[in-house]
């Protein structure tokens, strides 16, 4: 039995084949089955083409294909779906990922050519659907945390419980190729916080950690082959004082001075404490969320911010020579052309720190998308889901605040933005 799994990667930089490397890893390490099943995954790059997909996924004649999908990479892996499943009637084909694990009846009922999705997290759902397609056993309506066809209907089985020892799951580098320029190492999952915008709280809300022996093991992998970098996936890396000691202590041994690691951390909570933790671990870059600074706005997105701390937190970091990127939303409800301007205004009075905006995607899955009409938000209802409008925030402001962040961009080079390609494209 043959599986391939694909991932259509972002259009900036960024790793989608982590989840894929988990879920070939978790599998193949189950003695039920057996060496015959082969699961492939295939890479491409930011430049492909549709019939590139389709040739690379088919050329192995597998019985099973699997995407991962993400608001950034739906619609090109809907159309190369439709072609797989012509060319080849008989393939299964699984999506899996967020953007479909929150739309799981939408897309079964409108695109025909998906067999299964995976909702939630992946590794378990994934070993018993390569058992299901090897034995038959355990029978599709026995696996929790899928929907799936059949006799045209459609079925949604219970949801599964999110993994809660991380450390089960395999590490994905059992070798690193040297001198590669960049690491994705997952340090935990879930997020403590439950920002109305994000999926990524409201998929777990229990933070769950890969051990410290783990971590280390992976990063010691990443210094020995001299990575260039190293991104730390960990929604808010320096909330865990604690934890924080003991990796500094695991690793400052071992560390590559010439491998950068990267990583997302709170402002608020940055101390001189872990200034000089983050040193040892050879942390030279931060991105931490600022998102607006409009009380009306951070109550709506369900968000507090302390002015002075953060304000202390990236002034700590620029003294110490951290680069630094502040997250700022474009179009978030609650705000208008003058305070989103504040929030600008906010970033850069600190010499040092890149002001990072991101324009709103009102993603499925947050409290937002489903209290849309509540806020006064007007989006795409596909992806990738930007905002329109909102009841504070009209068409032709947010037009305008687009314009003005192409403006400063010109003038600042501490002004940019997340994915230039989409970010001026209004609809």
């Amino acid at each position: 039995m043959r599986c391939v799994l694909a991932s259509l990667p972002e259009r900036n930089e960024g790793s989608a084949l982590l989840g894929l490397m988990y879920l070939k890893e978790y599998a193949m390490r189950d003695p039920q089955i057996p060496e015959s099943v082969e699961i492939n995954i295939v890479e491409f790059n930011k430049g492909y083409q549709i019939d590139d997909v389709v040739w690379k996924v088919c050329r192995t004649n597998p019985d099973v294909v699997g995407f991962s999908c993400y608001v950034w990479n739906i619609e090109d892996t809907l159309k190369a779906c439709r072609i797989i499943k012509k060319l080849m009637p008989e393939v299964r084909i699984m999506l899996g990922g967020p953007e479909v694990s929150y739309r799981a009846e939408t897309y079964m009922r409108e695109i025909p050519e998906i067999d299964i999705i995976v909702r939630g997290e992946g590794e378990e759902t994934f070993r018993e659907l390569i058992k299901h397609f090897v034995s038959g056993n355990p029978k599709l309506q026995r696996i929790k945390g899928i929907s799936f066809r059949r006799e045209g209907r459609i079925f949604h089985n219970a949801d599964r419980p999110p993994i809660r020892k991380l450390d089960l799951i395999p590490s994905p580098y059992p070798f690193i190729e040297d001198g590669v320029s960049a690491v994705v190492i997952e340090t935990s999952r879930g997020c403590p916080f439950r920002c109305r915008y994000c999926v990524w709280g409201g998929m777990c809300h229990n933070v769950r950690y890969f051990s410290v022996e783990r971590v280390r093991t992976e990063l010691q992998k990443a210094f020995e082959a001299n990575a260039k970098k190293v991104v730390i996936y960990d929604s808010v890396f320096n909330i865990n004082n604690t934890r924080m000691r003991k990796l500094a202590a695991s690793v400052e041994q071992i560390v590559n001075e010439q491998t950068n690691l990267v990583i997302e951390a709170k402002a608020e909570f940055v101390s001189k404490e872990q200034i000089k933790l983050f040193r040892k671990m050879n942390v030279t870059f931060v991105e931490t969320g600022l998102q607006a600074v409009n009380p009306e706005t951070l109550k709506n997105i369900g968000r507090n911010l302390n002015h002075e701390r953060f304000s202390r937190g990236l002034k700590l970091l620029n003294d110490y020579g951290i680069n630094n990127d502040v997250d700022v939303i474009l179009g978030l409800p609650g705000d208008n052309f003058f305070t989103f301007r504040k929030s600008l205004e906010f970033v850069l009075r600190h010499k040092g720190s890149n002001a990072l905006v991101h324009y709103f995607v009102n993603l499925p899955g947050t409290w937002l998308y489903e209290n849309s009409r509540r806020v006064g938000i007007v989006s795409m209802d596909h992806a990738p889901y930007r905002v329109l409008s909102t009841s504070s925030f009209g068409m032709d402001e947010i037009k305008k605040a687009q314009l003005m962040v192409k403006s400063m961009m010109a003038e600042n080079p501490s002004v940019r933005v997340f994915n230039k390609n989409e970010f001026f494209v209004h609809y």
